[in-house]
């Protein structure tokens, strides 16, 4: 295999993935490329998200002298999901003196911060989000 192959997978299954739309008006194609490099950017960074907090629970553990995750699913690699669960279905407490907006919004706004970062790094040659 040579470098080139391994260099343009990434922008190869994206052609691959648009060519059904190879008729279509070029906004929409636009924006399913658009949707395509969102999804492929969270996907992965969510997984390795995932992945290192897994790992840091069990190095933990093991600094710890106690079990690590280990109860969801195979090696507690579904951990992360579970996390996951239990906060959408916590109770959002409000102060009653707090303003109920900014409450809500300040979340949103650090996340969309940090998510919005990654839409500027070159992933690779033909790779720009």
């Amino acid at each position: 295999m040579s470098g080139g192959f391994l260099d343009q997978i990434f922008p190869r299954a994206k052609e691959w993935l648009l060519s059904p739309l190879a008729g279509a008006p070029d906004w929409l194609i636009q924006v399913v490329s658009s949707l395509i490099n969102i999804s492929g950017v969270l996907g992965v960074f969510l997984i390795l998200f995932a992945l290192i907090s897994v790992l840091e629970r069990k190095i933990l553990g093991r600094i710890q002298n106690r079990y690590g995750p280990n109860r969801v699913g195979p090696f507690g690699l579904f951990q992360p999901v579970a996390d996951g669960i239990k906060m959408l279905i916590k109770e959002d407490v409000v102060p009653a003196r707090a303003d109920k907006i900014v409450h809500f919004f300040a979340p949103i706004l650090v996340a969309a911060t940090a998510i919005l970062t990654l839409g500027v790094i070159p992933y690779g040659r033909n790779m720009t989000p």
